[in-house]
This record gives structure tokens, sequence and C-alpha cells, in this order.
């Protein structure tokens, strides 16, 4: 008598088709409908900051000395909410030659202001800020912003 024997390759697609189609629904179901809160202002798809929290200003300034006066240029920026973060780096750019940043001072928060007082007439300058967290890693930088210090 010959022995009948169990179509196992039909059984085994059924159960691969029906593994696939449980793990599908168990991972359609896990996923949240809720957008993620970007919270990191260092995020490039954080919507409030683009990965740009800092906001560059800059302008001109008088500092009075016994001397006289004379005009340098003032950087501003938002302090950055970050819980790792240790200290602010400076950078600076002279003309359109050079294309390499050169790191011009540093800060400590809650600290956001810098003066450039090594700035000659009638020369372009670009500026970028980098925050430096605990670790040592740097940030994204601050968008570039330039300046052209005017003579009078």
């Amino acid at each position: 008598m010959k022995r009948k024997e169990f179509p196992f390759k039909q059984g085994r697609r059924v159960f691969a088709c029906l593994l696939v189609f449980a793990m599908a629904v168990l991972g359609l179901t896990s996923c949240s409908i809720e957008p993620k809160e970007r919270l990191n202002p260092l995020d490039s798809f954080n919507p409030e900051t683009g990965g740009d929290p800092f906001h560059l200003d800059i302008g001109l300034v008088e500092l009075n000395s016994d001397t006289g006066s004379v005009e340098v240029v003032r950087l501003e920026w938002n302090n950055i909410q970050h819980d790792s973060l240790n200290e602010y780096h400076i950078w600076r750019r002279v003309g359109y030659v050079v294309e390499v940043f050169e790191m011009i001072g540093t800060t400590l928060p809650p600290q956001t202001t810098f003066i450039d007082e090594n700035c000659r007439a009638n020369t372009g300058y670009y500026y970028q800020i980098v925050a430096v967290l605990n670790e040592g890693r740097d940030s994204v930088s601050s968008d570039v912003v330039r300046f052209i210090k005017r003579e009078l």
C-alpha cells in the first residue's frame, strides 16, 4: 500500500503568507498617527528653528574710551535651550577670496553677544555661530551672515 504524503510545500506557503500578513497588521497598528514632536532646537526638521535657532544679527556700535570713540562690529544671537550646551564659538571669514572660517572668540551661555574690534573699513566679513555641547561635539553652524564695515 502506498503512503499518501501531506502537501508540505503548500502548507509552508500558506504559513509564510499568514506570517507576513500578521506582521503587517501589527506594524500598522503600532504606528502612531501623531507626528513626532521636534523639541531639539538644533534639529533641522524643527518647525520653529529649522535647525538654526541662533538668528544671528550684526550691527555697528560705538565704543567710547579715553582715547576717543571707535565703531566695532557687534554680533548678537538667541540663546539655545539645550541641556548639554557648553559654549558658543564665533567664526569669521574675511573678504571674498578667503574661503576658510577662523574662530575669533568664544562665549559662555547665557551670554549671546560678541564684539569684533578687528574690522577694517570697506571689507566684507562673514560670520557664523556654532554651539559646542558638553561632549565636545559642535552643533550645526548658524546661517552665515555677511557684513561690510563702511568708512564714514
